[in-house]
């Protein structure tokens, strides 16, 4: 069985641009119990490859359909402020919205996102509005972040924030 190292290891050789290498890690492992519990692990890897491929196939993973485990979502979450590439954090923001959140880690989350949206890159700053709308539980909390990234100098934030209000019937 593949450890966490040797997962790490296989990442390194990810050069930032071309996904196949990730999609290669993902087929090999995808059917193995310790995978995903191991890229949630690798998130927050102090090497940015690292941390942009494991969020990657995250990614790829949750919108495959893969399940994570409560647990790993929570250690996933814990982990998330040593995440500091743009695209590890992108690639997180996309993939909420196929997670479950464990309730207890909730504030810690929300907690992470509210600085992305004043993130300098703007997909970063529209997934975390996604994000961050998805986890709102009262209606005028939602409200209030779509209403002030509604004014988001970024026409792809501006669109973002106009599906959200579709979906939500804010609108």
């Amino acid at each position: 069985m593949a450890t966490v190292d040797d997962l790490r290891n296989e990442l390194t050789d990810y050069d930032g641009r071309d996904p196949s290498v990730l999609s290669e890690i993902a087929a090999r492992h995808e059917d193995q119990p310790w995978f995903l519990s191991s890229l949630a692990d690798l998130a927050p890897d102090e090497e940015a490859v690292v941390s942009e491929g494991a969020t990657w196939i995250i990614k790829a993973m949750v919108e495959k359909g893969h399940d994570f485990m409560p647990q790993d979502v929570e250690r996933l979450v814990v982990g998330l402020d040593e995440v500091t590439a743009w695209q590890a954090q992108l690639h997180i923001c996309q993939s909420l919205v196929h997670m479950s959140v464990p309730q207890e880690v909730e504030p810690i989350l929300k907690q992470w996102l509210n600085p992305l949206l004043d993130a300098p890159r703007p997909f970063v700053r529209a997934w975390a509005t996604d994000a961050l709308c998805r986890l709102c539980d009262k209606h005028s909390d939602r409200w209030n972040v779509l209403e002030q990234m509604s004014e988001d100098k970024a026409a792809s934030v501006r669109s973002r924030v106009r599906n959200l209000m579709t979906e939500f019937g804010e609108r």
